[in-house]
């Protein structure tokens, strides 16, 4: 082999690594949702730091939540199908709607939360002494149609072996219900070749029945 084929080589090496390097840094720098917590400590009931939350609780027929917080994504990017639950406690989720008369509505799942916006946990914490206490997030990562669910833990309790986490963990028990990219792309493409084909034998069809008839 010439020098010549050697550079070409080369530099369709170089090439390819450079094209992988560039779809991979785009993986890895895209936007991601993060949580920061805060809770709402007054010299009042937690449920009186926000207007209008003591009625909201009373007429859905809670009792007194023993922590009131706010959730808010700090991250770069938003957040999507977002769903909020405890580890040794009790959480709701409300988000604000804006209506006087209703101010607050609770959530199993909130379709999505862009950067800098917040929702409100209540959390009813279990009176179990020394026992694991923790908020846990669940949404999905960009781009939604990967469908990759992620969960991240905020733990309420100081314990000694546990640190707060800064990078969420896979979920793929959420993915079960979801096909994955590949699968999907493999049954359009079993689809288009299937109406390809079909297409095809519709018109090698009409021809020979053209030719019969002109016979």
């Amino acid at each position: 082999m010439d020098i010549g084929s050697l550079a070409s080589w080369f530099g369709a090496l170089i090439s390819l690594l450079t094209a992988g390097f560039a779809v991979w840094w785009n993986w890895h720098t895209r936007p991601e949702a993060s949580w920061s917590v805060t809770a709402l400590m007054a010299n009042v009931p937690s449920v009186d730091v926000i207007p209008g939350l003591r009625a909201y609780v009373a007429s859905r027929g809670f009792s007194e939540p023993g922590l009131v917080v706010t959730a808010t994504n700090d991250g770069d990017g938003d957040a999507y199908q977002v769903s909020v639950d405890g580890v040794g406690c009790r959480v709701t989720t409300l988000q604000r709607t804006g209506i006087p008369d209703r101010p607050f509505v609770d959530l199993q799942t909130i379709p999505r939360i862009p950067i800098g916006e917040h929702m409100i946990l209540l959390v009813w914490l279990e009176p179990i002494q020394d026992a694991e206490q923790a908020i846990r997030f669940h949404w999905v990562l960009q781009p939604t149609r990967s469908m990759k669910a992620v969960r991240q833990d905020y733990f309420l309790n100081d314990r000694a072996d546990r640190v707060q986490p800064r990078r969420p963990l896979p979920e793929p028990e959420r993915e079960a219900g979801h096909l994955s990219w590949a699968t999907e792309t493999a049954l359009r493409l079993r689809i288009r070749l299937s109406a390809f084909a079909h297409r095809n034998h519709q018109r090698l069809s009409r021809s020979v029945t053209s030719g019969k008839q002109e016979k």
